[in-house]
């Protein structure tokens, strides 16, 4: 698995690791000026056509989710182990207890179940891009 952060971090991939690549990232809409916000959200449609890569959108609606506590990473070994990774204003910490690394699982799977599908999340961005939002 791969990660990129929103400021250009990334993880390096598993060796051999064959799954599909996640990112994740929130902008402010706000905090940004429209021509950088624009320029982001095309690099993201164009991420969206890779076939590894599957983009989901987690709405602004959406105020209660999965992932308000703050952002993790799942990584897969080669011999198949799931580690976690997760950053806090305390500290960054790798979990490789099984209960543990379980709860993220569970939680990774719960935010895909409340972000838009990934057809969805291109139809958002193109429709932001067109002042449809």
């Amino acid at each position: 698995m791969h990660r990129a952060g929103s400021w250009g971090r990334r993880a390096s991939p598993a060796r051999g690791a064959a799954a599909p690549r996640r990112w994740s990232a929130a902008w402010p809409r706000s905090g940004l000026r429209r021509a950088v916000w624009e320029g982001q959200l095309r690099h993201l449609l164009k991420c969206a056509e890779l076939h590894n890569l599957q983009l989901q959108i987690m709405p602004n609606s959406r105020e209660t989710n999965a992932g308000v506590d703050g952002p993790m990473v799942l990584l897969e070994t080669p011999d198949h182990r799931t580690i976690g990774y997760v950053e806090g204003q305390r500290g960054s910490y790798f979990l490789t207890d099984p209960e543990d690394v379980s709860v993220l699982s569970h939680r990774y799977g719960t935010i895909q179940s409340q972000a838009l599908d990934p057809e969805s999340s291109v139809t958002f961005i193109k429709r932001l891009l067109a002042g449809d939002q």
